[in-house]
């Protein structure tokens, strides 16, 4: 069976993944960390393409998005013919990144996605609170000004929000972090991965 953890920026996929391993014998995958690898090996049209210039400075929320989405959708047709493969071989795979759940929906095998976002107006205090923590994981944040950081997170809740519209529609859960509060988010969200 394939599982997938999606979601925006900064809501808790990979600390739901390294949760989730703790109880989990198949394959992990990172699709930023794909991302990262295919950025070493690709041409230089092709890295624009996974690394674009999705600037909230020059881009509307919606063209910020669909630009985000085109990366995503670049980076999950890749990944689908690792899937097939895996599935080819009845391997189970957990892949945590840009996996949303209309991507999802495409394939033909059996999986479980859920999918962590945040949709509250606190989203942007606690972007801008991770920002200037030390200890925040993949602190890519860390030298931006809070104006940055506040329009970043106010851009971000309307992905959550599309994320959450296109769960909605292709019958897949949603946890929101704003909503049921972190811990609560990623208690649930493991539940429903691993519940039988």
């Amino acid at each position: 069976m394939f599982r997938f953890i999606g979601g925006p920026a900064r809501c808790g996929k990979s600390t739901l993944l390294q949760k989730a391993s703790r109880q989990y014998d198949g394959e992990l995958i990172s699709l930023d960390n794909l991302r990262s690898s295919y950025l070493a090996i690709v041409s230089d049209e092709m890295r624009l393409q996974l690394k674009p210039n999705a600037s909230i400075k020059d881009n509307t929320v919606d063209e910020w998005i669909d630009i985000l989405r085109k990366r995503d959708r670049l980076l999950w047709d890749g990944a689908k013919g690792y899937l097939e493969a895996a599935a080819a071989n009845h391997d189970d795979v957990m892949m945590e990144g840009c996996v949303w759940p209309d991507y999802a929906d495409e394939l033909t095998g059996e999986f479980r996605a859920v999918y962590v976002v945040d949709t509250s107006a606190e989203h942007v205090d606690r972007i801008i609170a991770a920002a200037r923590n030390e200890a925040t994981h993949n602190n890519w944040m860390k030298d931006r000004d809070e104006a940055w950081l506040r329009q970043w997170a106010e851009y971000n809740i309307e992905r959550s929000k599309l994320y959450v519209e296109l769960a909605k529609k292709y019958n897949q859960p949603v946890f929101d972090v704003g909503e049921l509060g972190f811990e609560e988010a990623q208690a649930r969200a493991l539940r429903y991965l691993f519940e039988s």
